[in-house]
């Protein structure tokens, strides 16, 4: 007899009780200090820092387990003042934080604010404010990051990328992108109780896809179409293990993505297989996007999607989110590599371009439990809706509108309501039912 499979537990992410700590202070900071102390994080993260050539000379001081507690206070640099003083702890022109220090998962190198005011990192408007993308099981918590295009960046696809970031209870404002990585080796990243304030226009519900809306409102009250999309996305993952939870986004093109990664790595590029590309050999296992967990977050004004699952294979989750004002859709498959996915016990509200978007690569997809205010309708294979409430706000021809490669797609035990006096808000297009796919 097979011995059964062990399912492990994994706790949240903290910081190591037992390791060294080290305070870091503003600029001009006059007050009292804890010891060890610092003047700005590079020089507490490194045995050196400058905002000269000497930049890239400073090599980790920190190690598994330790702790940077960062006090009250605005971390901002000058990025075009080449000096050794601290005007400028930051490489010349970047003005990125390189973190290159590996923690482990049970002893992460954490930065974590004191608790004796806010702690402001300000990007002045640079491209990238952390960079990440070569330290595993980095921490961050209760931090404000802002005025940045990325605010942590975490990997790059078919380059480099890091394993096990945390980043709990912080803030990101006036930022083009929050937590990024397209990396398929990145993995185990643990997003939760965070604040993400886009720069898209917080009183405007403004679609990027529909000519006929374009031409109606372009130049009306400032608008233009398709709109700036000053901000991207709040959080962007690839690769497995990831935990995105408990967020609040306002304002972003997209809220969560699973990156659109095309066929994963170790798939044959052309796709070989019988109904696509074949299944990833053995050795890229650790690379697929697979066990992703998107739940309980809070998402509302996205010009495309609150949460995207395009380029992810089996096993993700998305779980009792709300989903408020998105003019494209709130759920979207287009496609994903197989499934199955989840969408359960999610509320999606004011969705004038319909609910759900399903093209025709969308397969294994389960909708159970969710309470939807809008249409939904789709093309796809092997997809099943149970116990869910659909209330149409007439965004649609049809409240209810199906289309399957397969005989075997189903929905039962649902619950519908349509505007009085509609007619054909019904259609369910499958193979007959002795053909297994057409």
């Amino acid at each position: 007899m097979n011995k059964p499979r062990q399912i492990t537990d994994f706790p949240e992410p903290v910081p190591y009780p037992a390791g060294r700590v080290f305070h870091v202070y503003p600029h001009g900071f006059e007050g009292e200090k804890q010891e060890p102390s610092f003047e700005g994080l590079l020089c507490a993260y490194n045995f050196s820092c400058s905002g000269t050539d000497w930049s890239t000379t400073g090599r980790p001081r920190v190690r598994p387990g330790d702790t940077i507690l960062v006090h009250g206070g605005l971390y901002q640099y000058n990025r075009y003042e080449y000096t050794t003083s601290d005007r400028n702890r930051l490489m010349p022109l970047a003005g990125t934080y390189f973190l290159t220090a590996d923690g482990t998962a049970d002893r992460p190198i954490a930065i974590k604010a004191a608790g004796d005011g806010e702690v402001i990192f300000d990007g002045v408007g640079n491209y990238t404010l952390f960079n990440v993308e070569a330290a595993d099981y980095n921490y961050f918590e209760g931090i404000t990051f802002r005025n940045t295009e990325i605010a942590i960046l975490a990997g790059t696809q078919f380059i480099t990328g890091s394993k096990g970031l945390t980043v709990k209870n912080s803030r990101f404002e006036n930022v083009g992108a929050g937590v990024f990585t397209n990396f398929s080796g990145s993995s185990n990243f643990y997003i939760a109780d965070n604040w993400f304030y886009g720069r898209n226009n917080s009183e405007r519900m403004i679609g990027w896809s529909d000519p006929e809306l374009w031409a109606r409102f372009d130049g009306v009250d400032g608008q233009s179409h398709p709109p700036a999309m000053d901000s991207y996305v709040a959080v962007k993952v690839y690769g497995p293990g990831h935990v995105v939870a408990y967020n609040y986004i306002a304002d972003f093109h997209d809220g969560i993505n699973v990156e659109t990664y095309g066929n994963p790595d170790g798939t044959e590029p052309s796709g070989t297989g019988v109904f696509g590309p074949k299944y990833p050999p053995r050795e890229y296992w650790d690379r697929r996007p697979v066990a992703i967990d998107f739940y309980n977050n809070y998402i509302t004004n996205s010009h495309d999607n609150p949460i995207e699952i395009d380029g992810s294979m089996h096993n993700v989750r998305v779980m009792r989110n709300m989903l408020i004002n998105h003019p494209s859709h709130a759920m979207c498959n287009q496609p994903a590599m197989g499934g199955p996915i989840y969408w359960i016990l999610n509320i999606a509200y004011n969705l004038p371009g319909g609910s759900t978007r399903l093209t025709t690569g969308a397969a294994g997809v389960v909708f159970y439990n969710n309470t939807i205010f809008s249409e939904t309708e789709g093309s796809l294979q092997n997809t099943h809706w149970r116990n869910n409430l659909i209330l149409g706000q007439n965004a649609a021809g049809r409240l209810f509108d199906i289309s399957s490669f397969t005989n075997y797609t189903s929905s039962d035990y649902n619950g519908f309501y349509s505007f009085p006096g509609k007619e054909g808000v019904f259609a369910w297009n499958t193979p007959p039912a002795g053909v297994m796919a057409d």
